[in-house]
């Protein structure tokens, strides 16, 4: 089901494998001649578009006809495992070795085309204050920036109509290197900079899919950058930038994986942008509880675990029931709910095996041999080779769970936004549907945006547009995580839709240093809700047309399936539901969306032929 959507079906999701496991897959192609099989965890960005395959990536996806690979989701962790949000864009996957060997062509590609973690560990740390104000000092002003100090702060920190004209104007012309393209389905982010006049410049692997908006002079260059040698990706992106013989007015992205490497890349050239090491405290579960902590925030009790001596400790602080996880693992695997100390006990065996059998040689991550059975088998594996030995163990959250939408401008919050994300099909912790604005109580409103707003500070963030995920529980509101960028999915369209905000536009002028400050109405536009559709059975795809129809039906925004006719899709009682489809609704009040949605919900019936 995986593969086909990934790889050869004109709806899928693109893949975003890291370099690190390429390396292993090709360690194994060359050794492995035995018909044996491995695992590695890798990312993949669900949407709804097209994948464009290049020839070479399409060598990929004819290898998985001939039954090279496969590609599963990951669910070694049975049902406790926590899939991120679509939110947050990424979901973890497994890609399995068969018993072909490996086209070392295709290794090249996915190797030089995809961000691995090993260049994010590789990074440079952040730069003193004394380093900065030199670089500042010695890099010269951009034509933006000097029209910026001949404008009174007054008219250009104006929220009104006319104020945001002006800010407008001032993107035009302007020179932003985006750096990751991201998936396909993001598409809408360079056509919308291309309106406001913004000269683009994607830097990316060679065989991105952004390399057509350039032939379409939808972005004005496209830079390729090898990503195989991991260890100087930041070195090259850096004089890449410094020689495209005009200098640029911003950096930024949509990717989350490219952040850390956007804000070292904004530091080093004197331009705006979030300090590296409050991208680097968001994006460390732990860093990022500490920081709340100290700024007097609520945070779920939390204990950070390094080995089992540490579990009458956390016992005591945390209790249960509660949830262990990764402090910043590889695609975000490893988080399970834990419910007892014996419980704790066989779930954090499992999540340390889990995570030590990805092992880390020559700066690349690498595959050790892991069952249930055994220990570790591979001799390399262990605490100096490891992915992550430590975790963090912090209490289970009930409650509803909400997104918040912020948006910061020289440290100033000048946006926040609630939408409210519909209880999880669980076990498998899938999104079911969200609706915008929120109906929650007033009070829990701002509750919530408080929490939110004093986080993001409290890590010293402070420019642009960042999706924050908490929940309001039973002891107030919690924090889940930060994300140092714009939310995917419907979050883009939601704001502009409910709250007239184009959260493209706002980031793109606070990446040039354009003070943001967003016209927003009292009472929403619209309101609209989304309905996530999970498979309830195992099975394949029949015929018929379930889906589409139901974008002639009044209110509905868009009706859009995720699979074909054909398709393999896995129910809850044989590991991760398959997203189905997704139903976007909008009417005059948020409770009309969601009685549209749930109508719908109640007449669809997916032509699932189930199992034998």
């Amino acid at each position: 089901e995986c593969t086909r959507e990934c790889l050869a079906s004109e709806r899928a999701t693109n893949v975003m494998a890291r370099s690190a496991l390429s390396e292993a897959l090709k360690q194994r192609g060359s050794k492995d001649g035995d018909g044996s099989s491995g695992e590695e965890d890798i990312r993949l960005e669900r949407r709804s578009s097209s994948v464009v395959l290049t020839p070479r990536m399409s060598a990929l996806a004819e290898r998985q006809e001939a039954g090279a690979f496969s590609l599963e989701r990951m669910g070694s962790l049975s049902q406790s495992l926590q899939t991120r949000r679509r939110g947050g864009d990424e979901e973890t996957y497994l890609l399995r070795e068969n018993s072909l060997p490996v086209d070392e062509e295709v290794v090249a590609s996915l190797k030089s085309n995809f961000l691995s973690e090993a260049a994010i560990d590789a990074l440079p740390p952040p730069i003193s204050s004394l380093q900065r104000e030199r670089i500042l000092r010695e890099t010269p002003q951009s034509p933006t920036f000097e029209v910026l100090n001949r404008i009174s702060f007054q008219k250009l920190t104006d929220q009104s109509e006319k104020g945001q004209k002006l800010r407008l104007k001032l993107l035009r012309g302007s020179v932003v290197v985006f750096f990751l393209a991201g998936y396909e389905g993001k598409r809408f982010v360079y056509e919308t900079a291309k309106k406001l006049g913004v000269r683009c410049v994607v830097v990316d692997g060679p065989d991105c899919w952004a390399t057509q908006l350039e032939d379409e002079g939808i972005i004005e260059k496209f830079i390729p950058l090898d990503m195989t040698e991991a260890e100087t990706v930041f070195e090259r992106a850096l004089e890449a930038i410094k020689s495209m013989g005009v200098d640029p007015d911003g950096i930024c992205t949509f990717c989350e994986v490219a952040v850390p490497v956007v804000s070292r890349l904004s530091e080093h050239l004197g331009l705006p942008g979030n300090p590296p090491a409050a991208v680097d405290k968001a994006r460390d579960k732990h860093a990022t509880r500490e920081a709340m902590r100290e700024a007097g925030l609520p945070s779920p009790n939390c204990c950070l675990i390094e080995s089992e001596a540490d579990f009458p400790k956390a016992m005591e602080l945390v209790g249960f029931p509660a949830v262990i996880k990764p402090i910043n693992g590889a695609a975000s695997i490893g988080v399970v709910r834990v419910n007892s100390e014996a419980d704790l006990r066989k779930q954090y065996k499992k999540v340390r095996a889990e995570m030590k059998y990805a092992v880390v040689k020559s700066g690349a991550l690498t595959q050790g041999h892991y069952s249930e059975e055994e220990e570790i088998e591979d001799k390399d594996a262990g605490p100096q080779n490891s992915v992550l030995l430590q975790m963090l163990m912090e209490e289970y959250l009930d409650g509803v769970e909400i997104d918040c939408d912020v948006i910061l401008s020289d440290g100033i919050s000048v946006y926040s936004k609630i939408t409210d994300n519909w209880p999880t099909y669980e076990p498998w912790f899938n999104e079911t549907g969200d609706n915008c604005p929120s109906i929650l109580p007033q009070y829990q409103i701002d509750e919530m945006e408080k929490l939110c707003i004093g986080t993001v500070k409290a890590l010293g963030l402070t420019t642009g547009v960042l999706h924050v995920e908490a929940k309001y529980t039973s002891r107030g509101p919690r924090l889940i995580e930060v994300n140092c960028r714009m939310g995917g999915g419907q979050v883009h369209s939601n704001n502009l839709a409910v709250w007239g905000v184009d959260l493209v536009v706002e980031h793109l002028l606070t990446a040039i240093g354009v003070p943001s400050r967003p016209p927003v109405p009292e009472k929403p536009k619209r309101c609209r809700s989304n309905l996530a559709i999970n498979s309830d059975t195992t099975g394949i795809m029949g015929p018929g047309d379930w889906i589409s129809k139901w974008n002639d039906y009044p209110g509905v925004i868009r009706a859009e399936s995720l699979v074909n006719e054909g398709d393999h899709v896995t129910g809850p009682s044989d590991g991760l539901p398959s997203w189905l489809a997704e139903i976007w609704c909008e009417a005059d009040t948020v409770e009309e969306a969601i009685a549209l949605v749930r109508k719908i919900e109640a007449d669809v019936v997916p032509p699932i032929i189930p199992k034998k």
